[in-house]
C-alpha cells in the first residue's frame, strides 16, 4: 500500500505568505480552553476571497470539497484516522501543504492490524483517535517530512511527530470532490 506521494503544486510558495496573512488577520480560529484547536475548517468563501491561487493551482485534481488549517501547538498530534462522516465521508487521501514550521516533522503511518488492539475514540466528525502512549509501542510502517505538497492516506492511522520543536507547526490539508486517493493506486 502507498501512504503518500509528494506533488508538484506550482507556485505554492507564491501564495504561501497569502494565507499566513490571512490566518494572522481574518481567520476565525476554533479555540476551546483558550487552545487553538488542531483542525479549523476554512469557508470556501475565504479560500476565493483571500488566496484564489490555491483553487487554480490544484485544479488537477479537481473541485475543492474543504480546505482545512491543521495547527499543532505541541508534540501531542493524536494517533487517528481523519474524518470517516459528514462531509469527508469516504475520503481515503487528502492533499497536505506546508505552510510553517513543517521541515523536520513527520507523518509516520502506522498499520492497522498493530493498532486494532489498543482503544480508540470516534468524535462527532468521524475522527478516530488512539491514546497518543499507543504510538510509543508502534513501529511506523512508513514516515513522510511535510516539505512540499503531499499527497497522504488520511484513512489510515497516523500522526505527526514534531521532531523539529518549532511550533505552531501549521499546515494546509485539502479533499476534493473526486478522491486524490487514485493518485495513490497508480
Amino acid at each position: 500500500m502507498i501512504f503518500w506521494k509528494k506533488v508538484d503544486i506550482n507556485g505554492y510558495l507564491d501564495y504561501r505568505r497569502d494565507i499566513l496573512v490571512y490566518l494572522n488577520t481574518n481567520f476565525k480560529w476554533r479555540i476551546i480552553d483558550g487552545i487553538p484547536q488542531f483542525w479549523n475548517p476554512v469557508p470556501l468563501i475565504d479560500v476565493d476571497t483571500y488566496f484564489s491561487q490555491l483553487t487554480t493551482s490544484v485544479i488537477q485534481y479537481g473541485s475543492i470539497k474543504e480546505v482545512s488549517v491543521c495547527f499543532l501547538v505541541n508534540d501531542n498530534s493524536t494517533l487517528h484516522i481523519d474524518h470517516t462522516c459528514g462531509l469527508n465521508a469516504g475520503v481515503k487521501a487528502r492533499l497536505n501543504i506546508p505552510l510553517l514550521n513543517c521541515a523536520g516533522s513527520i507523518t509516520a503511518f502506522y498499520s492497522y492490524s498493530d493498532i486494532v488492539k489498543y482503544p480508540h475514540t470516534t468524535n462527532a466528525g468521524g475522527t478516530k483517535t488512539w491514546n497518543n502512549l499507543a504510538r510509543l509501542h508502534l513501529t511506523p510502517v512508513t514516515t513522510i517530512e511535510l516539505n512540499q505538497p503531499t499527497i497522504l492516506r488520511t484513512s489510515e492511522p497516523h500522526t505527526v511527530l514534531n521532531k523539529n520543536n518549532k511550533y505552531p507547526r501549521i499546515s494546509l490539508t485539502i479533499s476534493f470532490e473526486e478522491d486524490v486517493v487514485k493518485y495513490l493506486e497508480k
